[in-house]
């Protein structure tokens, strides 16, 4: 039995919580029940804070006690003002790329709300998540630059495009502490062109304040939510949970899912193992309508003994030791090598090398230093707060 890191799974009140909202109404009481203490306590947690604007949006007054009610609309509504704050950042991206002639694909928080939340009250975002082909990533940078976004690190375009050799995405923040991650790749450790190709192919078009954008399609939301959920982490990232389970409640009853394209995304991407656990917990705890005959299909895939170690690796607490860290950009190095003609082409020593040293002067230098220092926690953005 593979120990479930508390950086990707949700503990034992955060699972009774998202019960709570997403069973069925009998479930759903007993679960509630069983946590309303914790839920009342003053030391709960950020996460867990957040899931209660879906526990208002379930049950609104029907909640049991007037504290817990309270305490779950606060969260509803300073969600909402977050959101809508974002929603106008989304927008005004949207239209300078637009008018750059740069395609655009929204990602993550911002895709899941407008297509399968459809409530700005229920899903917090940490930023906006953005896609860009690779070949857009110069322009892309050099748009939002001129409209006020500031490279993460103080990074020129000349460190970004370095940096897309070994990253998937690089983050832009504004002067009032939003936050845009702009991705050539839409999945973080993956550098499949295949996958990117089919996240395009399958783009569908949602309305974000009246305006058209393109998010991905129902099966790709769920990969991604589920692939990137289940790995190694700063801070918890649990909402991965709820994330697929709205994406599964509202895609099920129009069709809209395709298990044999989430098939084929986790082949080449080379996550079945941590698509398989995920899928399987949603099915196991919380009833959720997923094809006993696909997790047989990804637990039979190829590649799944070198794919367990590497999910291992993901399931280690923060901060990671030496050798974890050395063994994560082996397992990275190697995920970039496939997809990468001059490193496939070389010595594996000498390419490893040069990708450590690409690696520590883009976005590997922060981390590194982070780790070194023992942190296990990400600088907490600003947030907003309701209002009275």
């Amino acid at each position: 039995m593979i120990a479930r890191s508390p950086a990707c799974w949700p503990t034992a009140t955060q699972e009774l919580l998202l019960l709570a909202c997403f069973s069925s109404d009998d479930r759903a009481i007993k679960a509630l029940d069983a946590c309303r203490p914790q839920l009342n306590s003053d030391s709960l947690d950020r996460v867990s804070e957040r899931l209660l604007s879906l526990l208002f949006h379930r049950w609104h007054d029907k909640l049991p006690d007037g504290l817990l009610l309270e305490r779950a609309h606060r969260s509803h509504s300073a969600i909402r003002l977050q959101n809508q704050r974002r929603f106008l950042r989304a927008s005004a991206i949207s239209r300078d790329l637009d008018r750059a002639g740069i395609p655009c694909l929204f990602l993550k928080g911002l895709a899941l709300t407008i297509s399968h939340y459809r409530d700005p009250a229920l899903r917090h975002m940490e930023d906006v998540d953005l896609l860009v082909h690779p070949d857009d990533v110069e322009a892309a940078a050099r748009t939002l630059q001129h409209a006020g976004w500031i490279p993460e690190e103080g990074a020129g375009i000349t460190e970004i495009m370095r940096g897309k050799r070994v990253r998937h995405a690089w983050q832009f923040n504004s002067a009032n502490g939003e936050s845009c991650d702009l991705h050539w790749h839409p999945v973080l450790r993956c550098y499949s062109p295949a996958v990117a190709a089919l996240f395009w192919q399958g783009a569908r078009g949602a309305s974000l304040l009246q305006q058209e954008v393109n998010v991905p399609c129902p099966t790709d939301q769920l990969f991604h939510v589920c692939a990137h959920g289940l790995q190694w982490s700063w801070t918890p990232q649990i909402r991965w949970v709820p994330d697929a389970l709205a994406v599964l409640r509202s895609s099920i009853e129009v069709d809209a899912l395709d298990w044999d394209r989430l098939v084929t995304l986790a082949a080449h991407a080379e996550m079945n193992v941590r698509l398989h656990h995920a899928l399987s917990y949603l099915r196991d705890t919380f009833e959720a309508p997923v094809p006993l005959a696909v997790l047989e299909r990804l637990h039979a895939a190829r590649n799944i003994r070198r794919e367990d170690r590497e999910y291992l690796l993901l399931q280690k607490e923060c901060p990671l030791g030496f050798r974890d860290r050395a063994l994560w950009h082996v397992t990275n190095f190697r995920r970039i090598r496939r997809f990468d003609p001059e490193w496939a082409s070389r010595f594996w020593g000498p390419a490893f090398a040069e990708y450590i040293s690409t690696f520590l002067n883009s976005s590997g230098i922060r981390d590194t230093v982070r780790a070194l220092k023992g942190r296990t926690e990400e600088p907490r953005r600003p947030e907003l707060t309701p209002a009275k």
